[in-house]
């Protein structure tokens, strides 16, 4: 089905131009500048399109019945990009909503603290992840419950560590799953072992001592060797930004 219209300007052996077609399998094929809606209040999709190529976008829109649009919907511009207009949500029945890399989810327009330096959420991970020696002994740990989660650059991770019989006294250290941010380690974050064999009087830290390892303190204050903990046991949770 070809609906087609004859400017008034044009001689009697011009014939019409089609700006509608109903094709056999139901697809139309309109031409530029051509909305469509259904009913008195119904779901209309405008193809809006001039000289100036920056002005040319697509939108889905409520329409009244006298065809103008009522409530904007979804909007594609000449970029690729989308604006969903209106107060509602956006509901995903079912799948994902799935982001490029370097990409996310921009917070950019809330309140700012003074040293702001992003609003982008940009990740999410969660996994396993296996704990190293750090220490330069080769040790090799067995453990349990080696869980973390990673929402944006923060890092939570938590371990129940053994070490292993050892007589080296070099400091024990263990590696993290995520680099650590120059700028919180040096014992700025970690956590305290909720669980140790070390002795009771104790409290044992672990402490983010550089950008890829964990140390372990008595008390806060003084670190562990391999040695002191050799056999131990250690469980402990550690919060972190990453790099």
């Amino acid at each position: 089905m070809l609906f087609k219209v004859k400017p008034n300007d044009t001689g009697p052996g011009s014939g019409p131009s089609t700006r509608m077609e109903i094709e056999q399998d139901g697809k139309i094929a309109i031409g530029n500048n051509i909305p469509i809606w259904s009913g008195s209040f119904g779901g209309g999709l405008f193809l809006k399109g001039n000289n100036a190529t920056s002005d040319r976008y697509a939108q889905l829109a409520i329409v009244d019945s006298n065809g103008d649009i009522a409530q904007t919907g979804l909007k594609i511009n000449n970029n690729g990009s989308a604006t969903f207009g209106g107060a509602g949500d956006v509901t995903i029945t079912d799948g994902n909503l799935v982001v490029a890399s370097g990409h996310g989810i921009d917070f950019s327009a809330t309140g700012d603290a003074s040293g702001m330096a992003s609003e982008l959420l940009d990740d999410y991970e969660e996994g396993t992840w296996s704990p190293a020696d750090g220490s330069g002994a080769s040790l090799s740990f067995s453990f349990t419950h080696n869980r973390y989660t990673k929402v944006g650059r923060l890092v939570v991770a938590c371990v129940r560590l053994t070490f292993p019989s050892t007589s080296n006294t070099s400091l024990a250290q263990v590696t993290l799953p995520f680099t650590v941010d120059t700028n919180a380690n040096a014992s700025a974050a970690g956590g305290v072992c909720t669980e140790q064999n070390l002795n009771t009087d104790l409290v044992v830290t672990a402490s983010i001592n550089d950008t890829t390892k964990v140390l372990f303190r008595s008390n806060g204050a003084t670190a562990l060797t391999n040695a002191q903990l050799s056999g131990k046991i250690l469980r402990f949770t550690v919060t972190y930004q990453a790099a």
